[in-house]
């Protein structure tokens, strides 16, 4: 792998690095802005450019530009514009490092974002929804811990559809983000990092407390101890794998084909919510709330769904 040799870049590789740790984003993610910001480094060294104060808008603009005639090492065909968006967000996100932290001013190129095609959202119906709710009810044969998976799949379908959580906001939370007394939970690092409170109705509510119980009686038999709300028989905390196989399951049970062969996923249940809002005359912006999108477009995804 070839490396940055200007000592000015690595410093601030190190130093975007640190920034983007503290700010809250993933490894992943991390990893990924870092791969973009050093192709960009190399670039600007390649060109002669060697220090922060000469780089100006053109630098970048060419840069940016250069990536859409870069191949795709698998299929040979251009970047897809999910990765071209990647860039733009890394020197997006670099360029809001140097001016809140490098009092850098004089840079602001015009890189745009791609529009992306809005992939086709699976939508389940509110009667499909209840069969899996009632699939949970169902003895399974062979299962060691009948009464907690039971529990603790109703409390999946409860915060994924009762209260349209993304898939890692359910996977991260624990026990003391419900608040039972409140009718709220209480998600810390959302999409972005944005914290929110997402109110619940008594009976979501009644069924965390349920599943708690049950939760809390597996780690005793299990000898482990965990913050974590969501986890499996095991007593670790569960992965998005456990869940979908979990969800995978309860539609089988259904023995509605329909509902089987549409294969939901964790964040099926988060696009029927919302659907399911719009559908009962919700507000949207109560709803954008609620879901926890930053901006209104997004939310308004889902009104084309409604219409059709």
């Amino acid at each position: 792998m070839e490396t940055i040799k200007s000592e000015e870049y690595q410093r601030l590789m190190e130093e975007f690095t640190f920034y983007l740790e503290v700010t809250g984003y993933s490894r992943s993610t991390i990893e990924g802005r870092n791969r973009n910001i050093r192709d960009l480094f190399l670039f600007l060294e390649e060109t002669g450019i060697r220090t922060l104060n000469e780089i100006h808008n053109t630098h970048l603009e060419s840069f940016y530009a250069l990536q859409f005639q870069r191949a795709n090492k698998n299929i040979g065909a251009g970047l897809k514009l999910s990765t071209l968006n990647s860039y733009a967000g890394s020197i997006k996100k670099l360029l809001e490092f140097l001016f809140d932290f490098k009092q850098v001013t004089h840079l602001n190129p015009d890189i745009p974002f791609n529009r992306l095609e809005t992939p086709e959202r699976q939508i389940l119906t509110v009667e499909e929804v209840e069969l899996l709710f009632n699939a949970t009810n169902q003895k399974i044969r062979f299962n060691k811990f009948p009464e907690f998976h039971a529990a603790r799949d109703r409390a999946m379908l409860s915060l994924y559809y009762g209260c349209g959580l993304r898939r890692n906001e359910a996977l991260s939370m624990e026990v003391k983000d419900v608040q039972p007394e409140r009718l709220l939970i209480h998600i810390h690092k959302g999409k972005g990092n944005r914290e929110r409170y997402v109110p619940t109705t008594y009976t979501t509510m009644q069924t965390l407390m349920e599943y708690i119980r049950e939760r809390n009686n597996q780690l005793r038999l299990t000898n482990k101890t965990t913050e974590i709300l969501l986890i499996n028989e095991s007593g670790d905390a569960c992965g998005e794998l456990t869940l979908s196989l979990a969800l995978k399951r309860l539609a089988e049970r259904t023995g509605n084909a329909v509902l089987a062969g549409k294969k939901p996923g964790l964040h099926t249940l988060r696009h029927s919510i919302a659907t399911h809002l719009l559908q009962k005359g919700m507000d949207i912006e109560l709803i954008r709330q609620f879901l926890g999108h930053k901006s209104l477009d997004t939310t308004q995804i889902y009104t084309h769904l409604v219409n059709e």
